[in-house]
């Protein structure tokens, strides 16, 4: 199983691009052993200023762009994961 942690904050609309595109990839059955960890950052994140931010393994993966749109954004996510399976294999 590989385990992916979002780091997003609630009020912001690219944090919930992210959140809804990661929702729809991990419908995907190979995506289905995927573990996603929601981490609300409340405060301002000292190591990711820009969120959202994808860690697998502790090592970001993914990071929103300013002005990205879903399509970018679930597309990155999912080559993020497609890369973290092979690496866990």
């Amino acid at each position: 199983m590989v385990e992916l942690t979002l780091l997003y904050k609630d009020n912001d609309p690219y944090c919930h691009q992210a959140l809804e595109a990661l929702e729809y990839i991990s419908l995907e059955e190979e995506f289905r052993d995927f573990h996603i960890a929601l981490v609300d950052v409340q405060d301002d994140h000292k190591d990711y200023p820009r969120l959202p931010v994808a860690l697998v393994n502790n090592r970001k993966v993914y990071q929103g762009e300013e002005n990205e749109d879903y399509t970018s954004c679930k597309e990155k996510l999912r080559n993020a994961m497609l890369e973290a399976l092979k690496e866990a294999a």
